[in-house]
């Protein structure tokens, strides 16, 4: 199987190969300081694209309030 994927310059391509029963491969794309999406591949060679950003914005705006590092109340 073969899948193309654009990377964004800036960002990096990590490919993990698991022992797990259900899933075999992920590979998530990160930059420095974010990682936003994850490919999942399962064992019927199915692949996923996961786009978490809109999960961890929301995730952030509901802990924004217990924030008190000033470095991460400025983070995206």
């Amino acid at each position: 199987h073969v899948y193309v994927i654009h990377v964004p310059t800036g960002l990096q391509l990590v490919d993990i190969t698991t022992q797990q029963e259900a899933i075999k491969q992920i590979i998530y794309l990160t930059s420095r300081s974010h990682f936003q999406q994850i490919i999942t591949m399962d064992t019927r060679e199915t692949a996923r694209h996961w786009n978490l950003r809109p999960l961890l914005k929301q995730a952030r705006m509901i802990l924004e309030v217990y924030i008190t590092d000033s470095d991460l109340i400025n983070e995206e």
